[in-house]
């Protein structure tokens, strides 16, 4: 599960294990600009120094939901970021754009839409020799499974987020980003995406 701290290293292979925090989800951090509103290498610099104030050793810097493509601009800027030597960044988390409309949480409903094939094309091409993480929250049910499959299968980690998937719609998702916000309860009925990966194999 991302959290605002790291919660879980189940399947995310070769995070390096340290003595400090390790951070999933980073907007922003010691006052200064949200990633989202800056998605530069500039940008994740500032808030790596900021979050090594309080003990974070390790971020996965965060893209939230921006219209069109603007998530490629984040990636291209995290690859500049580990290329540049700056301490601590691992890679990317893009909780952006392809979330459920139904939860949207603080992101813009505007923003939201399933993934189109440019967008796998797009994503698996920064992929093949990106240099660290991409991991990439989605609502695995507004998702044709064969993108799915294409950008699992292209290293790209998948998580279930701001989604109300059921258990038929895991098929391709390892873990899941923040429970129980932007996303319902598990019921009697519908034990859903909560109960899947507290309970199931993920």
């Amino acid at each position: 599960m991302a959290g605002n701290n790291m919660s879980s290293q189940r399947r995310i292979t070769n995070y390096p294990r340290t003595t400090g925090y390790e951070r999933q989800v980073l907007y922003g951090a010691f006052f200064f600009t949200q990633f989202n509103f800056t998605p530069t290498a500039e940008a994740i610099e500032k808030n790596s120094w900021g979050a090594r104030q309080d003990g974070t050793t390790h971020i996965l810097t965060t893209f939230i939901a921006a219209h069109g493509k603007v998530y490629l601009q984040a990636i291209a800027a995290a690859r500049q970021s580990i290329q540049n030597g700056i301490s601590g960044i691992t890679g990317i988390h893009l909780e952006d754009p392809f979330l459920s409309p139904a939860r949207p949480g603080i992101s813009d409903p505007s923003a939201i839409r399933p993934l189109e094939e440019d967008d796998v094309v797009a994503l698996k091409r920064k992929a093949r020799d990106f240099p660290g993480i991409i991991l990439l929250t989605i609502a695995p049910e507004c998702q044709k499974p064969s993108y799915l499959k294409r950008l699992s299968t292209s290293g790209i980690i998948l998580f279930a987020g701001h989604s109300e998937a059921a258990m038929a719609d895991l098929a391709y998702t390892q873990d899941a980003t923040h429970l129980w916000n932007a996303m319902p309860a598990s019921t009697s009925r519908n034990p859903g995406l909560i109960s899947e990966v507290l309970g199931g194999d993920r």
